[in-house]
C-alpha cells in the first residue's frame, strides 16, 4: 500500500492517493485503537484521520500497551518526543532532525 507523506495532505494530495490494491498488514487507526487490514476500511479511516481530532495519547499509549519502547521524532522540533516521553514512560524518544543528527542515531543504533 502507498500512502503519501501526512496522508497526503501536507503534500498537496489526499486521502484519494492511496493505492491500496496491494494492502499488506495493518494499519493503526487512531479513532478506536484497533488496527486495520482491509483496503476499504483503511481508505475510510485515512479519511476520518484528515478530517478529525488528533487522538496523540491514545495513539502513543496504544503502541507502548502493544511493546513498543523506541520512538524517533523525524524532523524538525523535538516536541512530539517530550510528548511521548510523558505518554510512554517506559519508552525512550529521541529526534532526528537533521542530517548530522540522522548519522549520529546511525552510529548510535550500530554500535
Amino acid at each position: 500500500m502507498r500512502v503519501d507523506a501526512a496522508g497526503g495532505v501536507r503534500n498537496g494530495g489526499g486521502a484519494g492517493d492511496v493505492d491500496d490494491s496491494q494492502a499488506e498488514g495493518s494499519a493503526g487507526r487512531q479513532f478506536r485503537r484497533r488496527p486495520l487490514s482491509d483496503p476499504e476500511a483503511i481508505r475510510a479511516s485515512l479519511v476520518s484521520q484528515v478530517t478529525g481530532a488528533v487522538r496523540w495519547r491514545e495513539s502513543v499509549q496504544f503502541m507502548a500497551d502493544r511493546g513498543v519502547d523506541r520512538f524517533v521524532e523525524i524532523g524538525a522540533g523535538k516536541v512530539l518526543a517530550g510528548l511521548v516521553k510523558r505518554i510512554a514512560t517506559r519508552a525512550s524518544a529521541v529526534s532526528v532532525g537533521t542530517p548530522a543528527d540522522v548519522e549520529a542515531y546511525k552510529a548510535a543504533r550500530a554500535v
